[in-house]
């Protein structure tokens, strides 16, 4: 909503003092207007290499859509393999108008140590009636996520669009694919795809009977790649292509007009900034539809309000994890 009030109230805490402290901080907060508390999950939010700070990462505008417990957790390597957190601080997030005021609490914890630590480090302040997801904020490609941290979660949300290697991108999330105990996946640039993938199904289903094998191509904007190679792997998918004989070409275009284009034979998808629109082989408009890019915080709120896994997007990643990018 336009115009929603925020403010923060933050107080250095101690690992130890965290819980006395959040009692002690909510009946200030209380005793300047009246706060609903507002709680629907527990959000674990990683934050890797140690950064001392969480700019540009929309925190308050996820939880005034979805109210959740945050956790924010931020991580340095360390030689210990066991240690507790380095501090700790922790905030009442406040929004809407004095008269009409609701609330989520936050807890800050930086920590270098071993990734051994890390789960029975935030468990201590996750709520056990409450799902819990974990947001990881980095380059998955650069830090890979922590299987015993992720395991603690229901559902892991990452950002496949800020990757730098695709490749190691996926191999990151390979181990995530098969194992038993590890959360559902949620990637917010998959979302932008909805459209593109209702628009290819429209595209084949429009092809003449007993054509002879199609020639595919993606092309892709600049810094478009992740997204680019997961439409491939949900075409590989989808299609039953045999691994590492895929019949696809994905080609990076930097002067490219749209964001990806998708030819399949003589047919197209298009997809720019607004719309996506396809066409047939012999130019007859198949499918067209409004494509505005969500913001961050809007497309991860939607995914934590989503409890139902993506199996079309896990099967996608398993496909491109066996072609080994």
């Amino acid at each position: 909503m336009e115009g929603t009030l925020v403010q923060r109230t933050t107080r250095p805490s101690t690992p130890d003092s965290i819980d006395e402290d959040l009692r002690t901080l909510w009946r200030t907060v209380a005793s300047e207007a009246p706060v609903a508390r507002a709680v629907m999950a527990n959000l674990l939010v990683f934050i890797p290499d140690g950064d001392s700070e969480s700019a540009g990462i929309p925190l308050d505008e996820v939880v005034r859509r979805h109210p959740s417990r945050i956790v924010v957790l931020q991580h340095s390597r360390g030689d210990a393999a066991h240690c507790p957190p380095t501090d700790a601080s922790i905030s009442i997030v406040s929004f809407g108008p004095p008269h009409a005021r609701y609330a989520v609490e936050q807890i800050t914890l930086r920590a270098a140590c071993g990734a051994a630590s890390l789960p029975s480090i935030v468990r201590r302040f996750t709520r056990g009636d409450l799902p819990t997801s974990l947001w990881w904020t980095g380059d998955c490609s650069a830090v890979a996520p922590i299987p015993a941290l992720a395991r603690i979660a229901r559902q892991l949300v990452f950002d496949s669009g800020c990757w730098q290697s695709v490749g190691r991108g996926i191999a990151a999330m390979a181990p995530l694919l098969h194992d038993p105990h590890a959360p559902q996946l949620s990637d917010i640039n998959w979302r932008r795809l909805a459209a593109v993938r209702h628009a290819a199904v429209h595209v084949v289903r429009a092809l003449p009977a007993g054509d002879p094998p199609l020639t595919i191509e993606i092309r892709h904007s600049r810094g478009e790649a992740a997204l680019a190679w997961l439409l491939a792997g949900w075409l590989a998918s989808r299609l039953g292509w045999a691994d590492h004989v895929w019949p696809i070409a994905v080609q990076e275009v930097p002067d490219l007009d749209e964001v990806l284009a998708l030819s399949i034979g003589a047919a197209s998808v298009l997809m720019n900034a607004v719309r996506v629109a396809a066409r047939s082989g012999d130019g007859r408009p198949l499918y067209h539809a409004e494509a505005r890019r969500e913001t961050t915080a809007e497309a991860v709120a939607a995914e934590l309000a989503t409890l139902a896994p993506d199996m079309c997007l896990k099967e996608t990643l398993a496909a491109l994890a066996r072609q080994r990018l």
